[in-house]
């Protein structure tokens, strides 16, 4: 069959070495102007014929009409809207990643479903060839020529050349775009962290260097720029109080490879005390160097918000229980001024009239010491309490109780692992002797609730709060146990189940428990 093709179609004017030639493509500043200069310098070197580009969908391995297409009769651009890899010149150019040539669109086969279409634009001979670089495809471009034909050795170069160039352009476009994204999303996550107070660290195991990002650095009283630190400086700053523990992290961080996730305060060079929440986790860099690298946020505002807020509830909570303590105080006091009036009018009391004023006093006194115990001030800093000396003395505290009432007080077995776990005492955040009162009250009520002869069960176990380390008191008593409309109401004031006073100690407990941080 003759062959035919435009005699410009790789001529040296054109051809592959002119520099010329590429520049526009490598200037275009997205893909859609990649492919329109590639059309642009195809049609430089052809007198007739139509060039056309379809983009590639890897993944749904089909072809969707490009630049060029428009030129096309519309009934076969919805032939070729969603084109299947290996229909066609370009399904078949993209499945096998060469160049096709159909010589003949009435000889070919591959042709046959596009002949009445094509037929009207007078295409006899199709050529197409995949656009990619590396091992992506991005899409393909054909020529469409009005006599049959195929092309020639030089007329292939360029063709392929003319390929190659517009995938590496394509490639370059992508990554740029991607370096843009890359851009944006850093910026934003600059903008993020700085808003949050959050910044990333990355320690050297071995050399005893940190390296910091700005907003770690800003955090520290530093100027916000990317630094190198020494854990000797880390450590300077520091609270001193916080500095054996943060050790102790760090240990079990290296040598047991148990994720970092601690809270501890620095002082800032400018002499500032700031609370910081940190974690991270051990990495083994490509060299087998181990390393750390984590996260680390200034918590300080937060915190003396959710202590502004706990107090707000408080004083509302002690409110209600002052309203529910009123008839505790108020009914004594009517027993004590009608005996009083009757001592006036000649009538003193007698000996069991006494005791009983006694006792009633011993009520009152009794009631006042509660609502102080709970509006005395809250501690401005929390500090580190060991849970098995907060356990403890809250059972030391229920123990003449629980005597009295034949209740016995049972402290699991595992209690004791909490002074020497990893060889560091275990500790919790928070105000010492709120928790004292929270659990103490908890008790008191567990025991109060049991039958003479009875056991209230104390155990602690690891738990977890959100991400984070915790521990899980739990205390069971032997009680008849309470409905669920009444369960649901505990720790309100007023409420009780005690049929001659009001039940205060939930209520007591829960205030004092959100009064401080319990971590």
């Amino acid at each position: 069959m003759g062959q035919q093709a435009h005699p410009r179609l790789g001529t040296a004017e054109a051809g592959a070495g002119a520099s010329g030639v590429w520049e526009p493509l490598w200037q275009a500043e997205d893909a859609q102007q990649v492919l329109e200069q590639l059309i642009a310098r195809m049609r430089d070197t052809l007198s007739n014929g139509l060039v056309t580009c379809m983009w590639v969908d890897e993944e749904k391995r089909i072809l969707t009409p490009g630049p060029g297409c428009e030129a096309l009769p519309p009934a076969y651009r919805r032939v070729i809207m969603q084109l299947p890899f290996g229909r066609g010149a370009c399904g078949l150019a993209v499945q096998e990643r060469r160049l096709v040539v159909v010589e003949d669109t009435h000889a070919d086969p591959l042709w046959a479903p596009f002949r009445r279409w094509t037929d009207v634009l007078g295409v006899r001979a199709v050529w197409s060839v995949p656009i990619g670089f590396s091992d992506r495809i991005y899409a393909t471009y054909a020529m469409y020529m009005p006599h049959p034909g195929r092309p020639a050795g030089e007329q292939v170069r360029w063709i392929r050349a003319l390929a190659d160039h517009a995938g590496a352009a394509l490639a370059a476009v992508q990554l740029r775009r991607r370096e843009r994204q890359l851009a944006a999303l850093n910026e934003a996550l600059r903008d993020a962290q700085r808003m949050a107070r959050i910044g990333t660290w990355e320690a050297d195991v071995v050399g005893g260097i940190s390296r910091w990002t700005a907003e770690t650095a800003a955090i520290f009283g530093l100027p916000p720029v990317d630094s190198e630190v020494s854990h000797a400086f880390l450590f300077d700053r520091i609270h001193p109080a916080d500095r054996e523990s943060v050790r102790a992290a760090l240990r079990a961080l290296s040598e047991q490879g148990i994720p970092l996730d601690l809270e501890y305060r620095i002082i800032r060079l400018d002499g500032e005390q700031r609370l910081l929440h940190t974690v991270c986790r051990p990495r083994v860099a490509p060299d087998g160097r181990l390393y750390y690298r984590g996260t680390l946020q200034d918590i300080t505002d937060r915190r003396r918000l959710e202590t502004q807020a706990r107090l707000a509830e408080t004083l509302a909570s002690i409110g209600r229980v002052a309203t529910s303590l009123a008839d505790e105080i108020f009914n004594p006091l009517t027993t004590v001024r009608g005996f009083l009036q009757m001592w006036r009018d000649g009538h003193p009391p007698s000996g069991d009239a006494l005791q009983l004023l006694l006792d009633e006093l011993d009520n009152i006194e009794s009631s006042v010491g509660r609502i102080l115990e709970l509006t005395a001030p809250v501690s401005s800093e929390e500090e580190p309490v060991p849970v098995a000396d907060w356990v403890s003395d809250a059972l030391a505290a229920v123990e003449p109780l629980a005597k009295e009432l034949g209740v016995r007080l049972v402290l699991d077995r595992c209690m004791p692992c909490l002074a020497t776990q990893a060889g560091h005492s275990v500790h919790i955040l928070g105000d010492r002797r709120r928790l004292h009162l929270a659990l103490m009250h908890v008790l008191r009520n567990a025991v109060e609730a049991s039958s003479p002869g009875a056991e209230v069960w104390v155990r602690c176990s690891p738990a977890r709060l959100g991400p984070r380390a915790a521990w899980c008191v739990t205390v069971q008593d032997a009680g008849v146990g309470m409905p669920p409309q009444v369960l649901e109401r505990v720790g309100e004031t007023p409420m009780t189940t005690k049929p001659q006073r009001a039940g205060i100690g939930l209520a007591a407990a829960r205030i004092s428990s959100r009064s401080t941080a319990v971590h």
